[in-house]
């Protein structure tokens, strides 16, 4: 087995869900503005995110329109049906949490509200809304990445130990937090147990983690925690320190 100019990369522990709302998501409230103020909609609320998202808005641009009722579209039958399948993905995923006692952070208590459909909404919950499309797009691509591997045993939660396994790729999921961007990348060994690994975009070695997961599979030597993935019962391993690898012949 022949050492790879990969040997030695880092990868940094990170908490991708220390959610916040409003400011924690890039949308900021004018001090002008009263956080209470009650917006009033003709149609569901999500529904429009989503009929601007479709003309191809930015999230700023999303929440100025609809913070001023300013253009705003009227939306299509796809616009309501995929509002539907965000609120019911999103109920589920809360009942699912409670049901286990999981955290439930500020953001997602004002999201778990929003998600009965309204067309009035406070002005500090804007930003909530608007962040539920991309939210739910990490979940389905996040569900999908699970759907390939194995859970860890509970009992083995936030015990830590050296990994030396032959690992395959299975994909990387993308989120977008505050003023960063997150990429993850998953690996599966054997026995179907996840390995992830979080790098922020401007860490070092973004553009050579990429190319290791072309590679597909690669023998990877280091130390891992093993930790629930937020929002899931899912338990991987977290890639949190220097790791070797290798490619095998």
């Amino acid at each position: 087995m022949t050492t790879t100019p990969f040997a030695g990369l880092t990868a940094q522990p990170i908490n991708a869900t220390n959610i916040k709302p409003t400011k924690s998501w890039g949308i900021c409230l004018d001090d002008f503005e009263d956080p209470n103020e009650v917006l009033e909609f003709d149609e569901d609320a999500l529904a429009i995110v989503l009929a601007l998202k479709r003309l191809e808005n930015s999230s700023y641009d999303i929440y100025d329109r609809m913070s001023r009722s300013v253009q705003l579209p009227k939306t299509c039958k796809q616009d309501r049906l995929d509002a539907k399948a965000i609120y019911s993905h999103f109920k589920n995923k809360f009942m699912m949490m409670r049901l286990r006692e999981d955290y439930i952070s500020k953001f997602l208590i004002i999201a778990e509200k929003l998600c009965n459909g309204t067309t009035k909404i406070k002005r500090e919950d804007l930003a909530p809304l608007v962040a539920l499309p991309k939210l739910y797009k990490e979940d389905i691509v996040l569900n999908g990445i699970l759907a390939k591997g194995n859970s860890l045993d509970k009992s083995l939660l936030n015990s830590h130990g050296e990994i030396d396994n032959v690992v395959n790729y299975v994909g990387k999921l993308v989120q977008r937090r505050k003023n960063s961007v997150i990429d993850n990348h998953f690996w599966k060994d054997e026995k179907g147990h996840l390995y992830r690994l979080s790098l922020r975009r401007q860490d070092s070695g973004i553009k050579a983690w990429d190319f290791i997961g072309k590679i597909g599979k690669v023998h990877m030597l280091g130390s891992a925690a093993i930790k629930k993935i937020e929002g899931t019962d899912f338990h991987a391993y977290y890639l949190y320190t220097t790791i070797d690898l290798d490619i095998p012949e």
